[in-house]
């Protein structure tokens, strides 16, 4: 089941294409999953595209090396496995609905929006918390060193061959621990999924635990 952002104005536009009331929550929603590409206006709304994670998630907990104070602190990714990617229609001549069958875990890069319990819990567990980055002139959700408080800088922690995040050997995917966090309803998020030639071997190599928060 999936959550739409439908202005009042369109309901009676989603309401004839399926689309079923929650009066607890005010919002409509849509019951299956291979119905979803029917109400790409209102799962990707003014955005160039989205990702529905379905049923699932992964919270990807390694360490690292402050640059700053050069002690060791715990960063955090995110990583999903089953999920569709709606694209825009003004960038194409129909709906686009992609599904990653491969059954492999994929890191994705800033990952929202999330969960109010969810940003809590990693605030006070790992320091995951909003920040402004000079570099990139803007402020979001980001690893911040455990002693220090430092940003942790997406770049370094997803594109420098000695963190814990770029993935180049197995013993990268064994010093990693994956959380899963099974959602109650899918999910519509924003954010980069990467594509590793490793994430194959994660479910294989990796420990996997569950996580309730």
């Amino acid at each position: 089941m999936l959550y739409l952002n439908v202005p009042y104005k369109e309901k009676e536009e989603a309401k004839k294409l399926g689309a079923l009331w929650n009066p607890e929550k005010k919002k409509w929603f849509v019951q299956n999953r291979c119905d979803y590409s029917k109400f790409n206006k209102w799962i990707v709304g003014d955005l160039d595209y989205v990702h529905v994670l379905f049923g699932l998630y992964y919270l990807v907990v390694g360490k690292r090396k402050c640059y700053k104070c050069k002690k060791n602190t715990t960063v955090i990714s995110f990583a999903v496995e089953k999920f569709g990617t709606y694209i825009n229609k003004k960038y194409v001549n129909e709906e686009i609905y992609s599904y990653f069958g491969d059954n492999s875990i994929h890191f994705i890069n800033s990952f929202s929006p999330l969960e109010k319990k969810m940003e809590k819990f990693l605030l006070e567990t790992y320091n995951y918390h909003l920040s402004y980055s000079k570099t990139m002139e803007t402020t979001y959700l980001a690893n911040n060193c455990q002693n220090c408080d430092s940003l942790q800088g997406d770049y370094f922690l997803y594109n420098e061959p000695d963190s814990p995040f770029f993935l180049n050997s197995i013993q990268k995917i064994k010093d990693l621990t994956f959380y899963k966090i099974i959602l109650e309803n899918d999910m519509i998020v924003e954010g980069e999924i990467d594509c590793s030639s490793y994430d194959d071997i994660i479910k294989k190599t990796a420990t996997i635990k569950n996580l309730t928060i």
